[in-house]
């Protein structure tokens, strides 16, 4: 081989090295921005599922404040109405003990006044009926209901286990 065979052949070797090189190179540039890009629509999309949740974080926080206002408010009007419901049920208690001591005087009461002694507890009256009866008499309004005490004794009565006890003091 003659030193000019050489001298082309390295010439051509660099000249394909230099052309890879150069190719290489302008791929790597393509690939790199590829790269680039994708990374920059990564970091973008990132950042915006970051403003995303800062606009979801923020939008629970002012649900969460409102959240709190409104039970405030539910619990504000159930106190309120607890305290309206006691006062009715009292006035109802009230009223039902007026009435108790009044039933006598209205007209739905079908005995004579003059008969009816007033116990208030566990029966309101006790009826003495001009030598026919005796009524044990519980005077109730609007929906209240017999305590339990009281439907023991109405049984007792009904079942005839009523008894008349003369005790006598010695003075």
């Amino acid at each position: 081989m003659t030193p000019d065979i050489i001298y082309l052949a390295a010439l051509g070797i660099s000249i394909i090295v230099i052309a890879l090189l150069f190719f290489s190179r302008i791929k790597y540039k393509e690939w790199h921005s590829d790269v680039s890009i994708d990374y920059k629509k990564s970091i973008e999309a990132h950042m915006e599922d970051k403003g995303n949740l800062k606009v979801a974080k923020h939008a629970i926080a002012e649900m969460r404040i409102e959240l709190d206002e409104q039970t405030n408010v539910l619990l504000t009007t159930r106190a309120e109405l607890r305290t309206i419901l006691s006062q009715k049920k009292s006035s109802e208690v009230r009223l039902g003990m007026d009435a108790e001591i009044l039933a006598p005087f209205l007209e739905q009461f079908p005995y004579n006044p003059k008969d009816a002694k007033f116990l208030g507890e566990p029966i309101d009256f006790i009826i003495f009926n001009a030598d026919k009866e005796v009524v044990f008499v519980e005077v109730k309004s609007g929906n209240s209901k017999l305590s339990p005490k009281q439907n023991k004794l109405k049984g007792l009565i009904e079942e005839g286990k009523v008894k008349f006890d003369l005790i006598r003091i010695k003075a």
